[in-house]
């Protein structure tokens, strides 16, 4: 009877538009800051990890700098994702060591 009542306050929170995403992919997420201001936030990048279908993190490389985000896909203030570049050739669950690629014109001679 429990569980019951459980799974069905769950299922009325889960979001129904579950979106396709994999490590590797290059996203863009829009989110709300604050609620009493209504600020949105864009944040680009790439995902780095998705666990259980539940959360992912976004991770954006700034001047030298990663910074990292985690989203959890169920929650209210996740606006929407939008999937920029479909990337499958990443063969790991996880992502930790993206690092980003030096142009090939800088050369050191």
């Amino acid at each position: 009877m429990n569980n019951q009542i459980i799974n069905t306050i769950q299922n009325y929170y889960i979001r129904q538009n579950k979106y396709d995403l994999n490590v590797g992919d290059h996203v863009t997420v829009s989110s709300i800051l604050s609620k009493k201001l209504k600020r949105k936030q864009i944040f680009s990048g790439i995902i780095i990890s998705i666990k259980k279908n539940k959360t992912f993190t976004v991770r954006n490389i700034i001047s030298k700098t990663f910074i990292d985000r985690t989203y959890n896909l169920n929650s209210n203030l996740l606006i929407n994702v939008n999937i920029i570049k479909k990337n499958l050739n990443y063969k790991h669950s996880k992502l930790y060591n993206v690092y980003p690629r030096k142009p090939i014109s800088q050369s050191n001679n």
